[in-house]
């Protein structure tokens, strides 16, 4: 349903006001500027599923960050840079440096720590 428009004269401005809570008024009449929103049943119904799997999601990644800290815990992982380089790195400068010292002697870098990211700390 489309209303016809028409601009508002210039003089009309005047009959604007506001009181001290920020409410609007026209000529004397509260302006409602707010409206309640309803949903229809369906609309309602999407909103609650959107909310509890919001909730299943949230419980989810909280288990998981807590049986990850947990597992940590239990098998003793040392944290990034407690590792102590292989006796053969004992002078590398660096995680590269080590891997090309570890290739030569025939060894598998990625055994010698246990996987990426476990690297030791290197002094250089």
């Amino acid at each position: 349903m489309q209303e016809e428009l028409s601009p508002l004269p210039l003089d009309e401005f005047a009959h604007f006001a506001t009181d001290k809570n920020g409410n609007l008024w026209w000529r004397g009449s509260r302006v409602r500027v707010e409206q309640r929103l309803r949903l229809n049943y369906w609309q309602s119904v999407g909103a609650t599923l959107t909310v509890i799997a919001a909730l299943v999601g949230a419980a989810g990644s909280a288990v998981q960050g807590w049986t990850a800290y947990e597992v940590a815990q239990r098998h003793a992982v040392p944290i990034l840079g407690d590792l102590a380089p292989p006796q053969e790195c004992v002078n590398a400068h660096d995680a590269v440096e080590c891997a090309q010292i570890l290739q030569k002697a025939g060894k598998n870098p990625f055994d010698a720590f246990g996987g990426v990211g476990r690297e030791p700390r290197y002094n250089k």
